[in-house]
């Protein structure tokens, strides 16, 4: 058995409250936040986008709406990108195409001969 050591934060759109705190330590564990945010860092779990998937469907019906992005070192390298409570995993790959800058792939785009149009 590997291991995925998992960095990162995730915000709710409001402050939490001692019920949701119950919910995130019954599902995590121990974990470092401040009013509104969850902050991970070095976080051990394997299936942590379950995990947060889990999270997120207990603290729904209380109103939370979260936002975050984990990246995922180990066995398998990425992230977990949470939008409006709808978790993605990325592949390594992925994450780099994501970060790349705009005119990094648009010059990557053209050196391959494709025809792009550039708006704005």
């Amino acid at each position: 058995m590997g291991y995925i050591v998992n960095t990162g934060s995730i915000k709710g759109n409001k402050e939490f409250t001692s019920e949701a705190k119950d919910k995130i330590i019954s599902i995590i564990g121990t974990a470092t936040w401040s009013l509104d945010e969850l902050i991970f860092d070095e976080y051990y779990d394997r299936y942590f986008d379950e995990t947060l998937k889990e999270l997120i469907k207990e603290l729904k019906p209380l109103g939370y709406v979260l936002n975050g992005y984990v990246t995922c070192y180990g066995d398998r390298d990425g992230a977990i990108e949470i939008k409006d409570n709808k978790v993605t995993e990325l592949t390594a790959d992925e994450v780099v195409i994501k970060n790349a800058a705009d005119e990094d792939l648009i010059r990557e785009l053209k050196s391959r001969g494709y025809k792009v149009i550039e708006e704005m």
